[in-house]
């Protein structure tokens, strides 16, 4: 069985304080991939915050 190091788990722990709605937050997130996008020079761009959730 693998550890997690714990960096990780307190990556995990402070996402999950954030407590984010990623509905209400959806325009906020596009306004995010459109900058990331602006800024690498490419025309689309993707954003994970990957939680806890499936691990």
């Amino acid at each position: 069985m693998q550890t997690i190091p714990e960096k990780e788990i307190a990556r995990l722990l402070h996402l999950a304080e954030l407590s984010l709605d990623y509905v209400s937050l959806k325009e906020e997130f596009n306004g995010l991939t459109e900058l990331a996008a602006g800024i690498t020079g490419t025309r689309i761009s993707h954003i994970n915050l990957i939680g806890a959730f499936h691990i």
